[in-house]
């Protein structure tokens, strides 16, 4: 099943970061040469129900109303904005399938 449902984000951190080299991108020590930190981020976000019957949707997904995601790809590390609204696809993948 696939839904769409609006949240609002709620916080983002940063969370940790571990180094890489640029070329092959092997994990390696800080002080590697050519090592560079890659900042990965957690973002939080809370369904916002706006009464509509099918924003009630979501719960089947995520029952609890919220979502945590962890971001590590460079591209996207800032996107999300704390008090920001997104409509987000979740697709709930059924234990019996």
């Amino acid at each position: 099943m696939k839904v769409t449902a609006r949240f609002v984000c709620i916080g983002a951190k940063q969370i940790f970061q571990h180094w890489y080299r640029n070329e092959g991108g092997e994990q390696c020590s800080p002080d590697a040469p050519g090592a560079e930190a890659v900042i990965h981020e957690e973002v939080e976000f809370t369904a916002i129900w706006t009464g509509h019957p099918e924003d009630n949707s979501y719960s089947e997904a995520t029952p609890s109303g919220s979502l945590k995601m962890h971001i590590s790809n460079p591209a996207v590390i800032g996107f999300f904005k704390s008090g920001e609204v997104y409509d987000l696809a979740i697709t709930h993948h059924s234990k019996e399938a």
